[in-house]
């Protein structure tokens, strides 16, 4: 009968030592001899009754090793469940483990050692006592006045020669990107993609001479404008006109501020979540983790980044237990169709058209789409609840300010 004995060798780092009598294996060794007979081709002999002798003379070696090691495998795995370890990765074999020293005419007793690594029991930080900034970024008339002139030159008229000719442009370029409240599930994203600009919007190209100032006329500022610009929006003044783009701005701004909070909170669990880890072993996992070794100098460079993952996935799977955030295929599909109308720069088709339908059952097959797609909302759902811990404290700021805050943030980390 099998015995296992475990030894802590270090912090969450236990050495689990298995032993295996011959009447472990030996069973499932005559028994997988037996059907590999019945099953051999071999050139003199028909199918299924070749001879035990022969059979174990040709291939009995490397049965007999693969059963050595399955016993030893499927002992382990029970042990580990009996025990309830939650541990990082696999058990990795230790150094003294020899599968050559196994052998076929001499089964005795074997022994073979694993370390495993244990994930730490730990208190997810208590985010009712953080008090976290929410910045509220003015949006001054310096800021509604620039993308006044860059929506009247994007729908105004481009003159070539005599002839005038109408630049109006798509919606999606004319009014500011990021309004898409496209939210960024992955904490360790970057807050703002492009933040050199007061707002979202693409500058126009000095090289290109169709956006060259004096080649277009800008649109007049008239309901007719007002509608190109909006259209569905029923603006009919220039008062309309400027509030509609103030509330545009301020609701990017505040994406901007939502997202600068989140990775504030995402910092502020990890700092104040402590938990150890089995440092030792992780690298020695690390380095045998591909194909090609790693040396040691590559583990010690890879290992604070790889520490804080695993110390993130650890938070985030806690909080989603204890909170019970989970996600339904309904959530997936719902994003699905939110990502497909955001790339086509609209809100809804308004009625369910077939071929939106056929895309996402589409989507519904595809694996990755799916595995990003739940993490993305998982990770979303987690900061919603976070929002809702934390202490907000609003507190007002500058453009540019808010911007240089925002790209020292992004060097630091």
């Amino acid at each position: 009968m099998a015995t296992i004995t475990r030894e802590n060798i270090g912090v969450l780092n236990d050495k689990i030592i298995v032993k295996i009598a011959k009447e472990d294996y030996l069973p499932s060794f005559e028994k997988s001899l037996k059907s590999y007979s019945k099953s051999a081709s071999i050139p003199g002999f028909r199918k299924g009754m070749v001879p035990a002798g022969i059979i174990k003379k040709m291939h009995g070696q490397s049965v007999f090793t693969d059963e050595v090691l399955r016993t030893v495998e499927k002992e382990l795995t029970k042990f580990m469940e009996t025990e309830k370890l939650d541990i990082f990765a696999q058990p990795l074999p230790l150094a003294e483990n020899d599968a050559r020293h196994l052998d076929v005419n001499n089964p005795i007793e074997y022994t073979f050692g694993f370390e495993v690594g244990l994930k730490p029991d730990f208190k997810v930080a208590d985010l009712a006592n953080e008090k976290i900034p929410f910045y509220k970024v003015e949006v001054t008339e310096g800021l509604i006045n620039e993308q006044v002139d860059r929506l009247r030159k994007a729908y105004g008229k481009k003159k070539e020669g005599e002839k005038e000719v109408s630049t109006e442009k798509d919606d999606k370029e004319a009014n500011i990107e990021g309004i898409k409240e496209d939210n960024p599930a992955d904490p360790a994203n970057s807050i703002v993609s492009d933040m050199s600009h007061d707002i979202g919007i693409k500058e126009d190209n000095p090289a290109d001479p169709a956006t060259k100032e004096e080649e277009v006329e800008p649109a007049e500022l008239n309901e007719t404008f007002f509608k190109s610009a909006y259209p569905g929006k029923e603006l009919t003044t220039e008062e309309e006109f400027r509030a509609e783009i103030k509330k545009e701005i301020e609701g990017y701004w505040e994406g901007q501020s939502r997202n600068q909070m989140q990775h504030e909170i995402y910092h502020r669990l990890l700092e104040h979540s402590e938990m150890s880890f089995p440092e030792n072993f992780l690298k020695r996992w690390l380095e045998n983790s591909t194909e090609t070794p790693k040396s040691a100098e590559e583990v010690e460079k890879e290992y604070p980044n790889f520490a804080n993952q695993l110390k993130w996935t650890l938070i985030n799977d806690r909080i989603g237990a204890d909170q019970q955030i989970d996600v339904t295929p309904d959530d997936i599909k719902e994003f699905a169709k939110k990502q497909l109308f955001g790339y086509m720069g609209m809100q809804t088709l308004g009625e369910e058209q077939p071929w939106v339908e056929e895309y996402l059952n589409k989507m519904m097959k595809d694996k990755k789409f799916i595995d990003d797609s739940y993490n993305r909302i998982r990770t979303e759902k987690l900061f919603d609840w976070a929002d809702s811990q934390v202490q907000k404290e609003e507190k007002p700021i500058g453009v540019e300010e808010f911007t240089k805050m925002i790209q020292e943030h992004q060097h630091q980390h």
